[in-house]
Order: C-alpha cells, then structure tokens, then sequence
C-alpha cells in the first residue's frame, strides 16, 4: 500500500491546522479536518483577538 492510499486526518481547525491542511492539499491529498468547535476558528474567536 503506497502512502498515497492511507487517510490524512488533521486534529484542529485553528490557523496551524488549516494551514496544514492547505499545504496537504497542495500535494494532492484530501485532508480530513476535525474541529471540536461549532466552526473553524472557534477557539480563536474565544480569545477575542
């Protein structure tokens, strides 16, 4: 099985994740975010910055 065939999972919806998740994508995988927020961002938004 090629690395290509394993699910990519990113923990975090926060700015690192999705970052992650953009460069993830860029090389052609399909990365599977999960937040435990109501929505991306969410712990960010409770900062209140």
């Amino acid at each position: 099985m090629s690395v290509q065939q394993y699910p990519v999972v990113v923990i975090g919806a926060g700015p690192v994740g999705l970052a992650a998740a953009a460069h993830l994508t860029e090389r052609g995988l399909a990365p599977l975010v999960l937040e435990a927020g109501p929505s991306a961002g969410s712990a960010v938004r409770q900062w209140s910055h």
